[in-house]
């Protein structure tokens, strides 16, 4: 594979990965110094609460202590096929837990620091442009030029909340959620019809009707809570529109979580004993994208921990067409594009619609059996948590996104993919990918296999 000769390129700044724990162990005491200040006024203000223990049933009588919290999830190994204990992530995270009134407490889960392998580049320009950006203004960002890595420090929003509260009532749900519903999204004047509920788990987020919004908004943070509502009778409040994935999804869940599902109507107001929202799972960490995984594979597949994951001969090339897409961001060459892989890999080139591939399971054999995957920036390539194997990935980026880290190199590093990243020429909304670096790339890469 061609290689960069990181020799030409200015000494960028490092850090030692001490100083990021140490930065990572500040973040947290703070927050714990900042709990008890909140406790202790709260003592002041209510005598009854002088009284008060860490007791979680002093407030409300859950089915479980999360004071007892263990994370027993399975990862799937990339390496063995195999599903396996071990992990580059803790298998179980820290959390500390906060009482905000007597009928509401919330527990809040931190995720750790992480580092990433570097994509790989066609050339200086794009190697440069990747380490000049800041990619997520959520996390500390520093290139660790001896390992060639991006390292994260997650001290800035590091964690995920888990949100319980008692005898609530609401007709637009409370805005929690990482993209958090406004209440104009759903302002309807207060409604006389009035539903109860016992416990209630609200899995909705804006936009998560689609596939792709779906995936990063709901699923993940459905799966974190799984060890807190499996087999204890709580319903799932569900978007009324859901694309036919996403629904099978959701029947997945309800399933393995033995939990029922109720699609939110916004002329009720619902009045429920125990709401539980799920808040600011991070958006992109690795951890979240091993346990979606690891969730897909076991349940679409109905494979114990200790079974044999099928194996598929990769020989396919999948591309991922953006053409005639209601937010714009087409690939303006498209045609080009389809012209020329058509030519260069014949049968073996295979042009990825959504609309034709609407099976989890013949979802999870297409994919696995792609040896690389194609296509511009778009949410077509949430399909890599759905492959067995380890495709090759290649993906162009246009100018809106030039600032920020693709979240489908990070599911790439997830998965355990060679991961390829080329800018592209801009047309207002939509892009042109450059075919002379398409061809280039594909050389490279084909070299090696």
């Amino acid at each position: 594979m061609k290689k960069i000769d990181l020799d030409q390129f200015p000494k960028l700044e490092q850090n030692n990965h001490k100083e990021i724990i140490i930065k990572e162990l500040i973040h947290v005491q703070n927050s714990i110094f900042k709990i008890e200040k909140e406790i202790e006024e709260l003592k002041n203000e209510n005598e009854s609460l002088n009284n008060f223990t860490s007791n979680a049933s002093f407030y409300f009588e859950f089915d479980f202590d999360l004071l007892n919290y263990t994370d027993p999830y399975l990862f799937f190994d990339n390496e063995s096929n195999r599903f396996n204990h071990y992990t580059n992530y803790n298998k179980s995270l820290e959390y500390q837990k906060q009482i905000i009134s007597q009928n509401q407490i919330n527990y809040q889960f931190f995720y750790g620091s992480f580092a990433l392998n570097l994509p790989h580049f066609l050339n200086k320009k794009a190697f440069e442009r990747f380490i000049k950006h800041r990619h997520q203004k959520r996390y500390d960002q520093i290139f660790d030029e001896k390992n060639q890595q991006m390292v994260f420090n997650s001290s800035v929003n590091s964690f995920g909340n888990i949100t319980y509260f008692k005898d609530y009532s609401f007709q637009i749900f409370p805005n929690c959620t990482f993209y958090g519903l406004k209440i104009e999204d759903f302002e309807i004047p207060n409604s006389n019809n009035i539903k109860h509920m016992e416990k209630v788990v609200v899995a909705i987020a804006q936009f998560s009707s689609a596939f792709q919004h779906f995936i990063d908004r709901v699923l993940g943070s459905l799966i974190r809570i799984r060890p807190f509502i499996k087999d204890k009778g709580w319903t799932l409040l569900i978007d009324s529109s859901m694309e036919e994935i996403p629904y099978q999804l959701l029947n997945l869940i309800k399933e393995d979580f033995n939990v029922k599902l109720e699609v939110y109507d916004p002329s009720i107001t619902y009045k429920i004993d125990k709401l539980m929202i799920i808040c600011n799972i991070p958006f992109i960490h690795p951890r979240k994208f091993q346990e979606i995984r690891t969730f897909l594979v076991k349940n679409i597949l109905k494979i114990n921990s200790n079974e044999e994951i099928p194996i598929y001969k990769q020989e396919n090339i999948i591309y991922l067409p953006r053409v005639n897409n209601h937010n714009e961001r087409n690939v303006i060459n498209n045609e080009e594009i389809e012209n020329y892989l058509r030519k260069r890999f014949g049968n073996k080139l295979k042009i990825f619609s959504h609309k034709e591939h609407q099976d989890l399971k013949e979802l999870v054999e297409y994919f696995s059996k792609a040896k690389i995957i194609i296509g511009a920036h778009g949410g077509a390539f949430y399909n890599l948590l759905f492959t067995l194997s380890h495709p090759i990935v290649i993906e162009f980026q246009g100018k809106p996104f030039f600032g920020e880290l693709s979240i489908f190199y990070w599911i790439s590093h997830t998965t355990g993919n060679e991961y390829w990243i080329d800018y592209t020429e801009e047309s207002g909304n939509d892009l042109i990918i450059n075919l002379d670096h398409l061809k280039e790339i594909l050389n490279n890469v084909l070299k090696e296999n």
